[in-house]
Parts: structure tokens; sequence; C-alpha cells
């Protein structure tokens, strides 16, 4: 696999009523840390979020480390989704003053044991991706789901995936679109217990999700 689907996770904290944070918006690759433009958040329930993500997939291990404004439903996650060229691990942390620094983010313990769920399992560049090869589900990973999503701008991609996530991978995310660091990023995911009934996830306020291995490897 010439690329790989690395997930750049950002979260929010709460707020007194009508008040904007102002917080950190950066992202770098195969670090813990960066440093870059203070942002306003949306008033409401936000917080300054820092989030780790690694790729560990067929064509390599990544890394990437972003700060941003998040919501606080989707602060202090940890969580999975292992699809067909490997596993994609995110953590996220929060703090809840202007320009904080969040503690660094931890990650998901794996686990190799069957839980007994499986999902269609695939990786394609499409929108979408179908097929009738399965994954079993281990560990928490307890929801079968398909993330889509389009970028545009410094790197131009469309591309799907299917597989087995953790809930709380599917309690935060959702439809969302995003500019920033010169890319346009449109993503849809929906996660079901392997049957018909949907669980649509939250809306990230800043989610990006960058196939990196063709700019950087």
């Amino acid at each position: 696999m010439d690329s790989l689907l690395g997930l750049l996770c950002v979260l929010s904290t709460l707020v007194a009523a009508g008040h904007s944070l102002s917080c950190t918006q950066c992202l770098v690759l195969n670090g813990t840390s960066c440093t870059g433009d203070n942002v306003t958040c949306p008033s409401g329930n936000y917080f300054c979020s820092s989030s780790i993500t690694q790729n560990n997939v067929v064509s390599g291990y990544t890394a990437s480390f972003t700060r941003t404004c998040s919501p606080a439903a989707q602060c202090n996650q940890t969580g999975s989704i292992t699809f067909l060229y490997g596993t994609i691990s995110v953590g996220t942390s929060c703090c809840g003053t202007d320009n904080c620094t969040p503690a660094t983010p931890t990650l998901i313990t794996p686990n190799s044991t069957s839980n007994g769920l499986t999902c269609q399992n695939c990786f394609s560049y499409s929108s979408d991706c179908y097929t009738g090869t399965t994954l079993t589900c281990t560990g928490a990973e307890n929801k079968c789901l398909r993330l889509s999503e389009t970028i545009s701008g410094n790197l131009a991609l469309t591309q799907g995936l299917r597989g087995c996530a953790t809930t709380s991978m599917c309690d935060v995310l959702g439809n969302q679109a995003l500019s920033a660091s010169g890319y346009n990023v449109n993503v849809n995911v929906v996660c079901t217990n392997g049957k018909d009934g949907l669980h649509q996830g939250f809306l990230f306020s800043t989610f990006i999700s960058i196939v990196m291995a063709k700019l950087f490897s």
C-alpha cells in the first residue's frame, strides 16, 4: 500500500457560558509537541485539546500530534480502529484555560482476544468500500465502522475504509468538514453493532484525516 490513513484527532473542553476560549492550533508528524497560532474556540462547552494518532499498518508506522479546540464530549478519550491494513490508535487530553497546554495523551492498550463481533474489512481509493471480506474484532473494538473522506488542497485524495472500532471512536466521529494547514477535509463516519441499526457519532470541531506516506515516505 503506497499510502495510509492517519487520523488526526482534536478535542474540546468545557468553558463558562459566554466565554470563547483561546487555544493553540498546530500539527506535527512523529512528535509529541507542537507550536502554532492561537485560535478562538466557539463559545460554550469547548476546551483546548491535544491528540496523538498512531498508525501501525503494513506500509509502516507513523504518528501525528495535534493541538486545537474541541467539544467537551470528545475530551480525554482513547480508542482504536482496525481495518484491512492495520490499526489506528488515538488518544486525547484537554485543559480549560486560555492557551493552556493539555497533558500528553495516552493510548488504548492493545488486546488480541476475540470479542465475537465480525465486520466488513476493506480500504479503497473511493468514497466508500464494499467487500465480502470480513474481520474478527478483538478487545474493546465492539463496533463496525465505515469511514469515507475527501481531501483537497495540498493533497487531493478520496478514500474509504471499513473495519472494527471502539465505541469511543464512534462517539467522537461523524460528518465533518475542516480547512487547515493547506488541506480541505470532508469526513463521514457511521458505526453499527454489526446489524442494520445505525449509530451516528458526534461532530469533531476539528478532525483531520490525511494520507501522509506519499508526501513523507
